[in-house]
């Protein structure tokens, strides 16, 4: 036979007390107002009976409802869903729980997804956003509500970020392959206005242009379930520079699509292209030889976002000053951008 849900009425019967002493009780309200013995009778009573509060109940009374929305790209990629767990888990340490969506970069469906948790009254947004999306992330910010970015933000507003150095650490990877002596290196990366897209482009031009080299670019228009479109662009471009023998990746994904557009044009890694990646992934450490990486530091950036949204959470000055965090990626050298003749091909995961 079910049991009858205790209520807060039971309790405050059964402690011969009112339902408002026992929700101050409840909420750590009860200060001076209320007696130590009255306050352990209470504690005593939700104890023995097993009471555990209505949590939409609980949101109405403290305007709290202790859920963090999280947004991002693709909670299917590694850099993402790694970020997500990492946050998860700072969040049940200080009470709070993580509610994830993706966005798949359109604003349409951000739009969206962010009505929709304003509905549900969460407490905060930790968000990857996309092109497009600034005039509803302002709505957000206008009405006080905390908001912190990750990943990327918006070079045109003051507002919480917690980001990557990506122009220096692109930088930094293309002089490395260029002073193992590839000359002709190019580029693949999105056509996007995202700060960290225009940061790694930014990067691999300073590098080039330092150098003296030649530019070889594609700027691919993304978008979910046109993979094949993606590589067939790539083969192109491989096929239309045939002087390039290294290549940049500014994002993983792009990076496994455009190891599949080499495999379908018979060539390889350590024979015909060096390969450096922006952003880790299993594969690349798999791979024969194994893809040198740009890493994100993802538990410094969940930490850091998640610590300023907890500040702004339960800050209730109207006084917030913005957070906006750089951090240094690392350069994990691996076989794919050493010296063609120091290694031979053995294989391929593909």
């Amino acid at each position: 036979m079910k049991k009858n849900k205790i209520s807060i009425k039971d309790i405050a019967a059964a402690a011969g007390t009112s339902t408002t002493t026992v929700s101050f009780i409840l909420n750590g309200k009860a200060d001076h107002k209320v007696s130590p013995a009255l306050i352990e009778k209470v504690l005593r009573i939700i104890e023995e009976k097993n009471y555990r509060p209505s949590s939409l109940a609980q949101s109405l009374r403290t305007g709290k409802t202790n859920t963090i929305a999280l947004l991002v790209e693709d909670i299917s990629n590694p850099f993402f869903s790694g970020i997500a767990r990492l946050i998860e888990e700072r969040a049940a340490k200080s009470g709070y729980k993580i509610v994830y969506s993706s966005t798949e970069n359109n604003p349409e469906k951000t739009s969206t997804l962010l009505d929709f948790f304003q509905e549900k009254q969460v407490d905060g947004y930790i968000i990857s956003p996309p092109d497009g999306a600034l005039e509803d992330i302002l709505k957000l910010k206008n009405k006080n509500i905390p908001v912190v970015l990750f990943d990327r933000h918006f070079a045109e507003t003051n507002m919480n970020h917690v980001v990557v150095d990506n122009r220096l650490s692109s930088q930094t990877a293309i002089k490395h392959v260029i002073n193992n002596g590839f000359k002709n290196v190019g580029c693949i990366t999105l056509n996007s206005h995202q700060t960290q897209m225009a940061g790694r482009l930014q990067g691999y031009n300073d590098a080039i242009e330092q150098a003296g080299l030649k530019k070889y670019i594609l700027n691919i228009d993304y978008k979910a379930g046109e993979n094949e479109r993606m590589v067939i662009e790539m083969a192109k471009f491989y096929k239309a520079n045939p002087s390039m023998n290294a290549l940049f990746f500014c994002t993983n994904y792009l990076a496994i699509l455009g190891l599949e557009a080499m495999q379908r044009s018979n060539l390889k890694v350590g024979k015909d292209f060096a390969v450096v990646c922006f952003d880790e992934h299993d594969l690349f450490r798999l791979y024969s030889p194994p893809i040198t990486v740009i890493a994100q530091p993802l538990a410094e950036i969940a930490e850091n976002a998640f610590a300023i949204l907890l500040n702004e959470m339960e800050n209730q000055s109207n006084i917030k000053r913005v957070e906006m965090i750089e951090i240094p990626a690392t350069l994990i050298i691996r076989q794919s951008t050493s010296n063609f003749s120091n290694f031979s091909i053995t294989g391929s995961v593909f």
